[in-house]
């Protein structure tokens, strides 16, 4: 079922290039990742996500390069660990502020703080299962601390004020 599927999303993102449309294309490919990350082939999601933001690159609009960077912080978060995943969110929440020029295309229209927020989330849960605590680590620190922290914050709008992902050790 799920190979069904990114085969679907494979031609509407041909049929995309096809009509002209970097963006589209580029959620789509991003839509194709989340697939492959549900599936558990983290690397083939991470390859997806990173050659729509490499190909399209600042012709992709702002909110889908935003949303793709989100995404791809999760799946860096079950690969390689933080330091890509926090820049990855980084570029997510910088470019969240360039994204209401006016031409948000409606398939990305959901895209918030809360959206951000949301894939931060995940990124943080994803990190904090992936990596077992030491058996002298404080249960207080770390990527559960972390997000728990972060989330009355996200809640309450502060947004500007990102969360940022622990040091890998």
């Amino acid at each position: 079922m799920a190979e069904a599927a990114i085969h679907c999303y494979q031609q509407a993102a041909e049929a995309a290039l096809e009509a002209g449309d970097l963006s589209s294309w580029a959620n789509l490919r991003g839509q194709m990742s989340r697939i492959a990350a549900d599936q558990g082939h983290l690397k083939r999601a991470a390859d997806l996500a990173d050659h729509a933001l490499r190909r399209g690159g600042t012709r992709i609009h702002p909110a889908v390069r935003c949303w793709l960077h989100a995404v791809g912080a999760h799946h860096h978060a079950g690969l390689d660990g933080a330091r890509n995943a926090s820049a990855a969110l980084d570029e997510a929440w910088r470019l969240l502020g360039h994204c209401d020029d006016g031409e948000i295309p409606p398939y990305i229209g959901y895209i918030s703080p809360m959206e951000i927020g949301k894939w931060a989330g995940h990124t943080f849960v994803r990190l904090a299962t992936k990596r077992p605590q030491r058996r002298n680590q404080s249960p207080r620190r770390g990527p559960g601390r972390l997000a728990k922290r972060s989330t009355p914050r996200l809640r309450r709008g502060h947004h500007r004020q990102r969360p940022h992902l622990p040091r890998q050790r």
